[in-house]
């Protein structure tokens, strides 16, 4: 989630942006339009549990007033017992009428990786998966292969050719798996900023590979290096770009986040709720936007807007915007 300016440069493979969303990202575009804003939630404890998912998700959704329809969760390819591990979250979320969306990271070198080294980690995920699909009814999960391939925070990370391979071989290893593939939906999450040169278009894997688009966009404030944006600075250009270069695909902002800290370094929380209530209507306001996943921990900055059982005013106002809804997992099976 780092950022490290405002990047506007679209690659030099992407198809030119159309003059009206070059200058509004809601203008209509030819291609997917969402049926609804659909929100999600990471949460700083762990969800593999009924009671976890209902003090975190679904206690926020009812101080919001309005449910969250994805959980956020990190899965490491180091993860020692996954067999147990992603059941029972998976389980925990869909029993509590959430759908699992899975951030698959790992530590591991990415060419070994694309060349079929740790496959049988990946294979245990995808197993693991396949399980929890036989016994549920009407299984869904999104899964992000190595969030935010495209920056150099990650062990991963700036390997765009390498990063393509292991997209396609992830999901060979998921069919081999006897993972249903009406049950996944392949989900396609760079950083919207990047180092010159490593724009996330030249690390698409090709329609036929993706399912869905996202992306991370933070609010840094005065946290970190990037100063107080508008919510058209935050998401804008990467509307644009990836209305650009995939019309038809629909959008999730797959991490986001707001501080409440101001330029002059001091908080300012009706900065932060303005922010998110106008974040909501504009996200809401864009045809190819399904989703938008916050980060509800308190990391590199107060992040959050649900903590000691209080919702932030900001998210409360965004959450009931017109527009903004809720699908159960078998209701957005019917997405495409």
């Amino acid at each position: 989630m780092p950022h490290a300016g405002l990047d506007r440069t679209v690659s030099a493979d992407a198809p030119p942006t159309d003059s009206a969303s070059a200058t509004d990202p809601t203008a209509p575009v030819a291609g997917f339009e969402a049926p609804a804003l659909l929100l999600g939630a990471y949460s700083p404890d762990y969800l593999g549990t009924a009671d976890g998912v209902q003090r975190q998700l679904s206690a926020m959704d009812a101080e919001a007033g309005q449910r969250v329809t994805f959980g956020g969760v990190f899965v490491g390819l180091e993860d020692p017992n996954p067999a147990y591990d992603i059941p029972a979250v998976f389980s925990a979320l869909t029993e509590a009428g959430y759908t699992p969306f899975m951030n698959l990271a790992a530590g591991r070198d990415l060419a070994a990786m694309a060349d079929g080294e740790y496959d049988d980690e990946l294979r245990a995920i995808a197993e693991a998966t396949a399980t929890w699909a036989a016994q549920t009814d009407d299984p869904l999960v999104f899964v992000a292969p190595l969030p935010e391939m495209n920056g150099d925070w990650e062990a991963y990370g700036e390997e765009p050719e390498a990063f393509k391979r292991f997209f396609a071989r992830l999901q060979g290893v998921y069919a081999g798996a006897g993972v249903p593939g009406d049950t996944i939906r392949w989900v396609f999450a760079p950083n919207g900023w990047s180092r010159e040169g490593h724009e996330f278009e030249g690390y698409y894997p090709g329609d036929e590979l993706v399912d869905v688009i996202g992306f991370s966009a933070y609010q840094w404030g005065g946290c970190g290096d990037g100063g107080w944006q508008t919510p058209e600075e935050v998401y804008g250009p990467y509307l644009e770009r990836i209305a650009a270069m995939s019309p038809d695909k629909p959008i999730v902002v797959t991490q986001t986040a707001a501080t409440s800290v101001g330029e002059d370094g001091a908080p300012n929380e009706a900065a932060k709720d303005d922010f998110l209530e106008a974040s909501y209507h504009l996200l809401a306001d864009t045809p190819q936007v399904l989703g938008v996943m916050y980060f509800n921990l308190d990391k590199e900055c107060d992040w959050s807007v649900y903590r000691d059982g209080v919702i932030s005013r900001g998210y409360r106002a965004g959450a009931n915007a017109l527009g903004v809804d809720y699908l159960s997992p078998a209701e957005l099976s019917a997405v495409r």
